[in-house]
């Protein structure tokens, strides 16, 4: 009966498009021929790929192809067309992937603020046009990676900021745009952290000696990101766009940068101008700028390359022009600096000096965090502090019977205690030494610390680092009550062995890292839902076989949090049901950026599904590796094929990461060509969204499909979402100081809320 169906509605198509020029073949639907008169096209039905080409059209209006839908539009080939308006491809954005613009050379008018509703746009090629410009902020979607606009020999400026909402780029291609292009300051300022590649350059025929590459192209200066890779030609090669981008990947220790696999970039003037890249090639490493600018490449005509020239003429020259500092903004801030310093134009944001007291760049604190100068990191506004304390309290070598410390009273911006053979910290270790922040690094022999070492002065801790103590086998974890305004809690490369169930964390804290402590073999039930403002928890390089138990990462932060897991390789690490908290109730974590050994259903399932109700870009982020799918014989799986294609396919895959979710010797789950694989994920039966033990839904289903919501009776906070099935299809709490009113239904203040006024 199915292949009956498509088999009458593919006939009906082709019938109803006879007259029209087109015509159906298999998924895609291709129009020849036509002329302006053909549009809209009379046609309904879903596509793979919408095609018009060999046309004589002038304009392809909004509506073009009727209510037909496509996840692919290829115009291309069309000599006489001169315009696209918006909404060309209908009224469903949503489902459109791609939009493939290819030699249509009279094309002068594109619909740019019209990218905004392609939602899920991962593709967009605008090749071979006469589009006359580009605009600054161009709205494109989070979603797309892929842009290439080549060949528009009519496109003479690159505008600020043209491609700064390409969050997710990977991939941007500039090349033959015109032989007088001006690319101005912030040009190809990217946002992108997924390692993007630029290529750009003209062809041999066009002169590049007219375009015009103004100060700071990358936006390097205004806190941009960088291009991994750019395969480039430039017909100049400034320092105030290229220096610090050079610097910042020598200090990353990257060996490539520019390509000059299309020609070489030469330098117009080779006076001192250009003395700045060989005075830092061969004050930081010649060899290593010669990787990152590329062999054979940044050339003075007469001479060769820059950085490779044995002309004495030259490099007598080089030697005898002055030293620049790095160019930043217009005063130093780093200067007598070799830390983080406060940029005093925006509280939010710091500059990263290195031991010259130069300014190698600048980073801002997420969401509504400051920068805190006092510890050195981002902070909420309210904890800014700025108690007067300007010395730090080193100490090295110490031995056992070297604390408590004596003769050191006094408050310190921080406490260190390193490379030391101490074996215990006793009560009250530093006497009545205070600071902000403590330092316990390094110290190989370290086997036990006191409850008590940090004596009286626990309510001024903001940060406490415990680091590379193998021998250090346990941690009393009920001192964390007492530290009332801790922020920042590092525990890393110890011995312990034991996380125990609600850690008393106060509220004050928002970062947690616990990596590289392999001796722990679980992490139990709510071990961190006291941490009501944690912003971030690392837990990286853990016990190969570690088991998250039930409820082991469940949160009550409302912040999003940001999560990084991974576990030593070839273990066989064990995630339990509601590992996450989500089926019981708690609040979501923002990402997941790791490695997972399995990929359960009982803790992942509806995690999904409530980030796919709240239109989540991104959930789980692949690091060190893809997670793996243990068992994909059966139908363990097949929750995650069938919820998205149920819900939303492309949405599913974005929320799981890219080729993310791997099934051994089938590939990613969700983007699988194995016919076989396939069929049986089909086969299988659809099971119901996990919920608690009683499903709080029962009876309670919505009418018509709708979304209903009940009440949570574990959280009168919180509430369930039902579906027309009875099932559980998400769980979402109110904000702070807000209850779940049922006969509302929604948020009300907690007095209004039988149960939630305390």
């Amino acid at each position: 009966m199915k292949a009956f169906v498509i088999g009458l509605f593919l006939a009906a198509i082709s019938f109803d498009l006879a007259m029209s020029a087109c015509e159906v073949k298999l998924e895609v639907l291709e129009c020849t021929e036509l002329a302006d008169g053909d549009f809209p096209l009379d046609v309904d039905g879903k596509f793979k790929v919408i095609s018009v080409r060999n046309s004589q059209i002038t304009k392809l209006p909004s509506n073009a192809f009727g209510s037909a839908k496509a996840n692919i539009f290829e115009i291309s080939d069309n000599s006489a067309l001169e315009e696209i308006e918006a909404n060309f491809f209908g009224s469903d954005s949503v489902v459109v992937r791609e939009i493939l613009i290819i030699n249509n050379n009279k094309l002068r008018s594109f619909p740019w603020n019209n990218l905004a509703a392609l939602v899920g746009l991962e593709k967009f090629y605008l090749i071979s046009s006469a589009v006359p410009a580009l605009e600054s902020y161009l709205p494109w979607p989070a979603s797309v990676a892929e842009i290439d606009l080549t060949d528009n020999l009519e496109i003479s400026v690159i505008p600020p900021f043209a491609f700064q909402k390409a969050k997710h780029i990977k991939s941007l291609n500039l090349k033959n745009l015109s032989p007088e292009l001006t690319i101005q300051s912030d040009g190809l300022y990217t946002t992108s952290l997924e390692e993007p590649s630029l290529s750009f350059f003209s062809s041999e025929e066009l002169n590049e000696a007219d375009m015009v590459l103004e100060k700071d192209i990358f936006g390097f200066l205004q806190d941009g990101e960088s291009w991994t890779k750019v395969d480039a030609r430039f017909p100049d090669f400034p320092e105030n766009s290229f220096r610090l981008i050079l610097k910042e990947y020598f200090d990353q220790g990257r060996t490539e940068y520019l390509s000059s696999s299309n020609g070489q970039t030469k330098v117009k003037n080779c006076d001192c101008s250009i003395a700045w890249l060989y005075k830092d090639a061969h004050k930081y490493g010649l060899s290593e700028y010669i990787s990152l600018v590329g062999e054979n490449n940044v050339v003075c005509e007469g001479i060769g390359p820059v950085l490779e020239t044995t002309d004495e003429a030259f490099i007598e020259k080089m030697d005898s022009c002055p030293h620049t500092e790095l160019p930043y903004p217009d005063q130093n801030p780093c200067e007598g600096f070799e830390s983080l310093v406060p940029n005093p134009a925006d509280c939010k944001c710091y500059f990263n000096c290195n031991h010259l007291g130069q300014n190698m760049g600048e980073t801002c604190c997420p969401g509504n965090l400051v920068f805190d100068p006092i510890l050195s990191t981002c902070n909420h506004p309210e904890n800014d502090g700025t108690t007067e304390s300007s010395e730090q309290l080193v100490c090295t070598g110490l031995v056992d019977g070297d604390l408590p410390l004596s003769g050191f009273g006094g408050l310190y911006e921080s406490i260190q205690i390193t490379t030391s053979s101490i074996t215990a910290l006793p009560a009250n270790a530093f006497g009545d030494a205070q600071a902000e922040k403590v330092m316990i690094q390094d110290n190989p022999e370290l086997i036990s610390i006191d409850k008590t070492f940090l004596g009286a002065q626990t309510d001024l801790i903001h940060r406490l680092d415990i680091t590379n103590a193998p021998k250090l086998g346990s941690f009393d974890w009920s001192m964390l009550e007492t530290l009332s305004d801790l922020h920042t809690f590092v525990l890393t490369g110890s011995g312990i062995t034991t996380l125990t169930s609600d850690i008393p964390w106060q509220a004050a804290i928002n970062y947690i890292d616990l990596s590289n402590n392999n001796g722990i073999t679980e992490i139990p039930a709510n071990a961190f839902k006291k941490a009501t403002h944690l912003a971030s928890l690392t837990m990286n390089d853990m016990n190969k076989d570690i088991a998250l138990r039930s409820k082991a990462l469940q949160i009550t932060t409302t912040q999003l949090p940001h999560l990084f897991f991974t576990t030593l390789p070839d273990g066989q690490s064990v995630i339990e049901d509601d590992a996450f908290g989500d089926v019981s109730g708690g609040e979501l974590w923002g990402f997941l950026e790791g490695q997972f050994m399995d990929f359960p259903e009982g803790a992942f399932r509806l995690l999904l599904k409530s980030h796919f109700d709240k239109y989540s870009q991104e959930f789980i982020i692949p690091k060190n590796g893809k997670t793996q799918v243990r068992d994909c014989s059966n139908c363990s799986i097949s929750w995650l094929y069938n919820d998205a294609f149920r819900f939303g396919r492309d949405e599913y895959k974005r929320l799981v990461g890219d080729e993310n979710v791997v099934c051994e010797g089938i590939g990613p789950v969700l983007e699988s060509s194995d016919d076989g694989f396939n069929a049986e994920m089909e086969d299988c039966p659809v099971t119901d969204m996990p919920g608690p033990s009683e499903n709080p839904c029962e009876g309670h289903g919505a009418s018509g499909g709708l979304s209903d919501t009940v009440p949570d009776d574990e959280d009168c906070h919180c509430f369930y979402h039902c579906n027309s099935l009875d099932e559980v299809s998400g769980h979402d709490c109110c904000q702070p100081g807000l209850g779940y009113d049922h006969e509302i239904p929604g948020c009300n203040w907690e007095d209004q809320v039988p149960g939630c006024q305390e």
